[in-house]
């Protein structure tokens, strides 16, 4: 799968997108959170952006949401530096996913890309969603665990973010947590 040359709009959106994490005290969260967000606190942070709704939430009023009209939904992005103290071989991406119909296959997408030159795949895995939720209507949490390559960089930029792939009705996420794993 190929991403199209949204990438500037994408780092816009990204950089915003996450920055503002729930009212959970940082004490409250375990040590190895990279990041966790409920999107409850970004209306006013981040640049308007039709995935963040109100129409349904797992926790709170807020939610993305990708369809046929919102192919990528708010994202986070940040220098791998910045997300770990110590070189990240292993990460986990947790979120609460509903679906309202069968043909929805959005991804949850792990990426990491070299700033200097952001045509350089230096790695793009998804969860594709649609195969892990078979319940309609429902909320059910996923969770994948990312293996990522020996030859990143501090320097590297790390991007999670919901991609409506060929799903031609609503995805939503919400309460999405960011964690290094073993």
């Amino acid at each position: 799968m190929r991403l199209l040359p949204f990438r500037s709009l994408l780092s816009a959106v990204c950089c915003a997108g996450l920055v503002s994490c729930s009212d959970s005290k940082p004490e409250d969260l375990p040590e190895n959170v990279i990041t966790h967000n409920d999107f409850e606190s970004m209306v006013g942070w981040a640049p308007a952006n039709p995935s963040l709704t109100t129409v349904k939430a797992h926790s709170g009023r807020y939610s993305l949401k990708v369809d046929n009209g919102v192919e990528y939904g708010l994202g986070y992005a940040v220098p791998l530096v910045q997300a770990s103290p110590t070189r990240l071989q292993k990460m986990t991406v947790s979120a609460w996913v509903l679906l309202v119909a069968k043909d929805a296959k959005a991804n949850l997408v792990v990426e990491i890309k070299n700033p200097a030159d952001d045509s350089q795949k230096i790695f793009w895995e998804a969860l594709e969603l649609g195969q892990e939720v078979k319940q309609i209507n429902e909320w059910k949490k996923v969770e994948k665990t990312f293996t990522l390559p020996t030859t990143i960089e501090p320097t590297y930029e790390l991007r999670v973010y919901l991609w409506r792939g060929e799903a031609s009705e609503p995805v939503f996420l919400d309460d999405m947590v960011i964690s290094r794993a073993q």
